[in-house]
């Protein structure tokens, strides 16, 4: 529990000194700058929507998975977070002030946030491992190709202290002797009826118990519990978007594409004048796609391949 809290702890800081970079350079760079009678209220959405924005985006991204995620994996997470969420809170500003507000104050920020969150990546990874000693561990396995999946395992020997390993168990009772001082037990490639066994007896010593899972597992994790009377039912089928998402999820695709075709258009101009110019072929190129349930959806990109090139 100790351990929990400190490191929330340690999410915690991270998160105050974001808002806290983007609060100081808001008052300082932007907020003198608007009219006094609306410099308030504006301080405020602005400052609310950043918040807003950033508790969305790092979990989306994942930003705070210690010890799940290589250090760099977790910085990539917390700067790209960081991005959208200062690029979205930039384009509310300016749409508040009805005009364009200068960039460079933010670009600062980012940079500080970057370097902020590039020295808490490494601090905290220090810190987690400290607090999180290896557990000894049982790997069960099938065969060797399902013993080979553990290297693949983020920080595996940071997190797990193989103390035992055994394969291919005839049923449970050849595993209880050996789950005896075990902090932690890794299935790999074992079949649902022992594994279900081995989660029970894991569940009954209070030993954490991970599995590398089939097919079937990931389908039934995402079932849906129907309630019953008499006995628990779950229902699988092939995911739906609901209607509130996919609104949603539709109107954000036309509003980011609307913006970035805004942004990119000289890029993309430019792009087109130079494949003209060298080519002197086709600016765009067509393609038919297949899509969802076996849709055709014509995409147009830019020329990438040379009308001059020469197949043998």
């Amino acid at each position: 529990m100790t351990k929990s809290v400190r490191m929330r702890g340690m999410n915690l800081l991270h998160f105050v000194l974001m808002v806290a970079v983007m609060t100081i350079a808001w008052l300082t760079m932007y907020s003198p700058s608007i009219a006094p009678q609306t410099a308030q209220i504006t301080t405020t959405a602005v400052l609310l929507c950043y918040l807003v924005l950033s508790v969305f985006l790092y979990q989306t991204y994942n930003a705070y998975k210690i010890g799940m995620y290589r250090a760099g994996e977790t910085f990539y997470s917390l700067t790209l977070a960081n991005l959208i969420g200062n690029a979205l809170t930039y384009l509310f500003a300016c749409l508040i002030q009805q005009r364009l507000l200068n960039c460079v104050p933010v670009l600062f920020v980012l940079a500080a946030q970057t370097a902020i969150s590039g020295l808490w990546c490494l601090a905290a990874n220090q810190i987690y491992f400290k607090l999180y000693k290896p557990m000894k561990t049982l790997v069960i396995y099938k065969d060797e190709e399902d013993l080979e999946k553990l290297n693949e395992i983020v920080f595996f020997e940071n997190r797990f202290d193989v103390i035992g390993k055994l394969r291919d168990p005839d049923d449970v009772f050849d595993i209880l002797p050996k789950l005896q001082g075990c902090q932690a037990a890794i299935v790999s490639g074992v079949g649902a009826t022992l594994r279900n066994g081995i989660a029970k007896a894991c569940i009954d010593q209070n030993v954490t118990c991970y599995f590398i899972p089939h097919i079937g597992d990931v389908i039934i994790a995402g079932a849906k519990h129907l309630q019953s009377f008499s006995i628990p039912i779950m229902e699988t089928g092939r995911a739906v978007l609901s209607p509130e998402y996919a609104f949603i999820k539709r109107a954000m695709d036309i509003l980011c594409s609307t913006l970035a075709l805004v942004v990119l258009s000289p890029f993309m101009l430019a792009t087109a004048i130079v494949i003209k110019a060298y080519d002197h072929g086709p600016v765009l190129y067509k393609q038919v796609r297949l899509t969802k349930d076996g849709k055709r959806y014509h995409a147009t990109m830019s020329q990438s391949m040379s009308k001059r090139l020469v197949f043998v």
